[in-house]
């Protein structure tokens, strides 16, 4: 976790950014409380679902975002427009609660269908990684469902597939930390009357909300890789067959995301 590629997301430099950039959440007179939807990924289904507030900018610069833009020609930048919705409060329970909401929408995305295809969509030369990822997305659901099966007669929770899963959740937050978090058509369309959400544009993003979510994905894939190599540590000392497969699964995938961070 180079400093340089997450530095912007430590505690205090959020708290910062915030200071820098938002003069308050109240718009013309009053609060302006709102639901949003999230999506990392065009194929997904799944959204990240939060209740956020409008504020007055105190710059412009938080009123726009750039985008990368991959076409035949290759990658460039553009800006667009960014609508001005954040959570006013990040601490407590709310801060929990969104960590939970978080950890829940990571865990989606990786059971999703096209995951393999989306998490690897900027890949041109090679299809290695999107077999891979294919490949260890099945093992981790037939063994989820066989251990399901195992642990209704014996009464446990063991899951032997725990350390796949784990490495397919780093995988899935590390795509969601290289791409913006961008309101869904449908929130867009419903914000509409309060004139500050963009509406020439699909790919809007709430420039503050997305760094106060990415803030907490970037504590997640820390601890989560904490315990994955915790997990590497356990199974290789037995050295039981069982734990070939899962240790094969899970070092494959973390091999992807080393060469994805690269």
């Amino acid at each position: 976790f180079p400093d340089f590629m997450r530095g912007h997301l430590k505690k205090e430099e959020v708290a910062k950014f915030m200071g820098d950039n938002i003069d308050g959440f109240i718009v013309n007179g009053s609060s302006y409380p709102c639901a949003v939807k999230l999506f990392s990924g065009s194929q997904f289904q799944s959204t990240l679902d939060l209740d956020a507030s409008f504020f007055t900018a105190k710059t412009c610069d938080v009123l726009q975002h750039w985008h990368l833009k991959y076409d035949q020609q290759g990658s460039s930048l553009q800006s667009n427009g960014s609508a001005p919705i954040a959570m006013e409060t990040l601490s407590g329970t709310k801060r929990e609660d969104l960590r939970k909401k978080v950890k829940a929408y990571v865990e989606r995305v990786t059971k999703e269908a096209a995951f393999a295809d989306q998490v690897t969509d900027s890949l041109k030369t090679t299809d290695l990684p999107r077999k891979i990822l294919r490949i260890v997305q099945r093992y981790v659901s037939r063994t989820d469902v066989r251990s399901e099966c195992r642990n209704a007669a014996r009464h446990t929770n063991k899951s032997q597939s725990i350390i796949a899963k784990k490495a397919l959740a780093i995988y899935s937050m590390k795509y969601i930390m290289t791409r913006d978090l961008c309101l869904t058509p449908e929130t867009i369309t419903q914000l509409k009357d309060s004139g500050l959400v963009p509406q020439n544009n699909p790919w809007v993003t709430p420039r503050v909300l997305a760094r106060q979510v990415k803030a907490l994905v970037d504590e997640a894939a820390q601890k989560e890789m904490t315990q994955l190599f915790e997990l590497f540590t356990k199974a290789m000392k037995p050295k039981q067959r069982s734990d070939w497969a899962p240790s094969l699964a899970a070092f494959l995938v973390l091999c992807l995301y080393m060469e994805a961070v690269e």
